[in-house]
């Protein structure tokens, strides 16, 4: 069963590679792909050339190089062998992204077999395999998806504590999971602290055992997140130590968007699991479920001290509320079963979470936000045989991926938006200050060496002036049917009519 489950949930996750053509945040391309491109095309490639682009976060120091250094791997072999195409660079992270993804999920069912017994195996697969939130993310190259996949891994081992080398395993993947994102701590300190206190309750020689194991895992993560960083930045830095301190003690992040304590369980989890919360919010007068319900409480009360929001940071709890729903289904089996009414119920259960869930997968992943992503394919297939291309984007900072997505040493010029790092009164970041006025800060531009502006539709009525006299529209790309302040419907592309 656990090779189908395997191939089962790979095959969904491959799938989700075909179907999911859109963007969701930033972080998937300027914190996994666009580092990796820099690594492998430009930082260690030519260092008199540096091609690729990178975000403030990699000059600060603040962002683990783990994961992009894994994909990294794959660039290079690619490189090696004169594979490295647009569209390799582009789908081979994704697919092993997919495969990481997948063993995860064969991981939250050992978990429900743990917790639950075996019957609970299959409903949590089902269970799983209806979350559209899930499929929308599975293969998508955000720290988050790999960080949920150690998680689980973990937590599997961790479970299972009646074995040394389970114990060796739930250290390492757990010291994994805080390499490459140090959020993951967030899971881990109450667990690890509960481990200790059960180990002294036991036995003192096994509690002495497991203080030298902690101890020895976290000296060799954190030689190795140094290590790794050091490859890198080419300094020694803990950028753990500089990740906390940004986004935590100096709340810096909420330069990006601020939410009340109230969002993730007023609009975070309901938009996360949707039609999966009934049957959650019925499993949870179920008293078997109490470990993960504190364990899913806890980080979601962590998370909701910070003012800075996002639903993806909170996708390690769907495989945990996915393992609650699977048992409870189980139970309801059981209960109609005994009745003499068969498992009709459950099953419809499953079926209703399938198609009132496919819907979401269809629009979040083909049709909403993927302007950004059509453009910089038009911009990949371009040929500027006369003129190198040189490309302005007059959008919010990282609505586009870049040279992961257009492999070409050409000129690409992006919005900046910069936090306040050093605390300047009245504060604007160069997005801020193109927005208040986009003409005088265009009078600043020689638009003749722009062979390509990209801007959402909203603002061509604005720079209608600067477009007639050096552009013309030579593309546009619908986006999405909701407005958001800066954002609109369509992408535009206006070309130089001196091309």
């Amino acid at each position: 069963m656990k090779k189908r489950l395997f191939f089962w949930f790979l095959a969904l996750n491959v799938l989700s590679i075909v179907l999911i053509q859109t963007s969701f945040v930033p972080d998937e391309y300027w914190q996994s792909l666009e580092i990796a491109h820099h690594i492998v095309f430009g930082q260690f490639a030519d260092l008199n050339q540096i091609y690729g682009k990178i975000t403030w976060e990699w000059k600060e120091g603040i962002r683990s190089s783990a994961y992009p250094l894994f994909i990294a791997v794959f660039y290079k072999i690619l490189a090696f062998f004169d594979l490295d195409n647009v569209r390799l660079l582009i789908y081979t992270p994704r697919l092993i992204q997919a495969v990481i993804s997948a063993i995860g999920y064969l991981h939250t069912c050992k978990i429900a077999s743990i917790l639950y017994g075996e019957g609970a195996v299959l409903w949590t697969a089902g269970t799983l395999s209806s979350s559209w939130f899930l499929f929308y993310c599975t293969s998508r190259t955000i720290h988050n998806t790999i960080e949920t996949a150690l998680i689980i891994i973990a937590l599997r081992y961790y479970l299972t504590n009646n074995h040394f080398k389970s114990t060796i395993k739930y250290l390492i993947f757990a010291a994994l999971s805080v390499i490459i994102r140090p959020t993951s701590a967030i899971v881990w300190l109450p667990l690890s602290v509960y481990y200790l206190i059960e180990a002294w309750k036991n036995a003192r020689h096994s509690f002495e055992q497991l203080i030298y194991h902690y101890l020895k895992t976290g000296c060799l993560a954190l030689a190795l997140q140094v290590l790794l960083d050091y490859i890198y930045y080419r300094q020694v830095l803990v950028t753990p130590v500089n990740f906390i301190k940004f986004n935590f003690l100096s709340n810096q992040s909420s330069h990006y968007g601020t939410h009340p304590w109230h969002w993730y369980l007023t609009q975070g989890l309901p938009t996360v699991l949707t039609t999966h919360m009934l049957p959650l919010v019925c499993a949870l007068r179920n008293r078997h479920h109490l470990f993960l319900q504190i364990l899913c409480a806890w980080i979601i009360g962590v998370y909701s001290i910070s003012g800075h929001k996002e639903f993806r940071f909170i996708l390690p709890i769907v495989p945990l509320c996915a393992c609650i729903i699977g048992n409870y289904l189980k139970v309801l089996n059981n209960g109609v079963r005994n009745n003499g009414t068969g498992y009709w119920l459950p099953t419809c259960i499953i079926f209703l979470l399938f198609i009132t869930n496919i819907p979401l997968v269809l629009y979040f992943g083909m049709f909403h936000q993927r302007g950004t992503l059509d453009a910089m394919q038009y911009l990949a297939s371009e040929e500027t045989p006369d003129k190198k291309m040189n490309v302005l984007f007059l959008m919010p900072c990282h609505s586009t991926p870049a040279y992961s997505h257009i492999h070409r040493n050409v000129t690409l010029r992006f919005l900046s938006c910069e936090p306040n790092l050093k605390f300047v009164a009245n504060y604007q970041d160069e997005s801020d200050i193109f927005y208040a006025n986009p003409n005088k800060w265009l009078s600043g531009i020689d638009l003749k060496l722009v062979t390509h502006m990209v801007l959402f539709d909203s603002l061509t009525s604005k720079l209608s002036d600067f477009l007639k006299i050096h552009h013309y529209l030579c593309a546009k790309f619908f986006h999405s049917h909701f407005s958001d302040g800066r954002i609109s419907k369509y992408v535009v592309i206006y070309c130089n009519k001196n091309n």
